[in-house]
Formats: structure tokens, sequence, C-alpha cells
């Protein structure tokens, strides 16, 4: 299934004409144990997927890391401040700051390291 998948993105990439070709589907027969596993191949499927999309894990790190960090540093220099009931840049909005920079710092080191060779291979993805 993920096989499937792979083909249809490359194909896409290297900009590969598609073509619709009409098939017919023959009913399963009664009684027969599905082969498919929705969960495991959908799974995998979608990590098909995001192997291909290096772009999504870099920008997406990149922006969480220094959102994360603009904020704490606003919040360092600017102090807690008071809206009615709610304190911001207290100490619980520093600390998701910090942890927004720390998953953005991730997001952003796979999307630096995803086009290694070793992630493109399309046998990483174990049955």
């Amino acid at each position: 299934m993920e096989f499937a998948s792979e083909m249809l993105v490359k194909a896409l990439r290297s900009g590969v004409k598609l073509s619709h070709v009409p098939i017919s589907l023959h009913p399963d027969v009664a009684g027969r144990i599905p082969h498919l596993r929705t969960w495991r191949d959908g799974m995998r499927h979608l990590l098909q997927i995001l192997i291909h999309s290096q772009q999504l894990f870099y920008y997406t790190g990149f922006t969480l890391f220094w959102i994360g960090w603009v904020v704490t540093i606003l919040g360092y220099f600017t102090g807690i401040i008071a809206i009615g009931p709610f304190h911001i840049f207290g100490i619980h909005s520093l600390t998701v700051s910090l942890l927004v920079a720390t998953l953005g710092q991730t997001v952003w080191a796979i999307g630096l390291f995803w086009p290694l060779e070793k992630f493109q291979n399309s046998n990483c993805i174990r049955n």
C-alpha cells in the first residue's frame, strides 16, 4: 500500500503526466478475512508521505522556535502584565513559550537532517 503512495509522490515531484484508467472492481468473496489493517496501513501511508516533505518540518520548526523565543524575551523584558484575573508573561506562559521553542528546535532539526540518505531510503518503514 505504501508503494502506491511513494510512486504517486515521486511521479508528481518529477512532473510525470498522470492519467485516469478506469477499472472494474470485483466484490470480495463472502467470509474471507480482510487483509488490510486500517491503523497500521494508514500510519505507513502517512509516514511515506512525510518522508518526502522536508520543508514541512523545516519551516514549521523554524517558525515555532522563533515564536517561542520572541515570547520568552518579551516576557523577560516586560515583566508580568495583569489583565483582569489573567497574568500574561508569568511563569506559566514563559514555561509554555520555552516548551514551544524546544519543540520548534526539535522539529527544525528533523527538517535539517531529513535529506540524509538513510532517511530517503524507502525501506526505513518496516512491517
